[in-house]
């Protein structure tokens, strides 16, 4: 994944230390991998220099992400770049403003805060104990689907499953479905959910599982039978 708020949706409304900014990278990983079935890990990722954080908030903000990306197995992150190129004349330096101020040197060859960041966290799983943490515990699945905004459902889910007290993984409703203690649907649209899926969804909370639904612009079917409303 290449996480950065600035071209992501729904991304670039909170300061860059702060839960939504720095949880956004641990829940797009997340989704690709729970969606795709595949490891997945932060191939590129960066504050896009000065202008949209401070060296020390740079530094601050990939920490709480290194830790994050860590515990939820996401299993490797890449800074975006080495050097800064600010000095360099020529294309595609000339042209593009996005890529001269991103590395984790300055011009000089001296370090950033954000090197020694990721030093540290390399020399504390170094020299951890433990050289693999226990099997993540994941209290629902949330099922999601290309007919709503995907992105924009999931990156709340996982926010607001977090602030809950839960931890969460992702699964796309055409795909099987693991068995969870709890189920999350949300922002139901339009021809998003099959009969037979929610009928497999329903004979598992007839056997004790909880599942949350929140509506967008679609309908629930059998509406009376699944939310014991008139």
């Amino acid at each position: 994944t290449h996480p950065y708020p600035l071209f992501t949706a729904h991304c670039m409304t909170d300061p860059i230390v702060d839960f939504k900014s720095v949880m956004h990278s641990t829940a797009q990983t997340l989704m690709f991998r729970g969606v795709g079935k595949k490891p997945a890990f932060v191939e590129e990722i960066g504050t896009l220099g000065p202008m949209l954080a401070s060296d020390e908030n740079a530094a601050a903000y990939i920490n709480t992400v290194l830790y994050l990306l860590w515990s939820h197995n996401c299993l490797g992150l890449m800074w975006w770049c080495g050097f800064e190129q600010k000095n360099l004349a020529h294309a595609p330096y000339d042209w593009e403003t996005f890529e001269r101020e991103l590395g984790l040197f300055y011009d000089d060859y001296s370090p950033k805060p954000v090197l020694g960041t990721i030093s540290d966290f390399a020399e504390f799983i170094k020299e951890l104990e433990y050289k693999k943490l226990p099997e993540r515990i994941v209290d629902a699945v949330c099922i999601i689907n290309a007919q709503n905004d995907t992105w924009k459902s999931t990156y709340g889910t996982f926010l607001l499953a977090k602030q809950a007290g839960l931890d969460i993984e992702f699964c796309y409703a055409e795909d099987e479905i693991p068995v969870k203690r709890a189920y999350i649907i949300p922002s139901v649209a339009h021809s998003q959910l099959k009969k037979h899926v929610m009928d497999e969804i329903m004979s598992r909370v007839e056997n004790g599982a909880i599942l949350y639904i929140s509506m967008g612009n679609g309908l629930l079917s059998p509406f009376n039978e699944i939310t014991g409303l008139k």
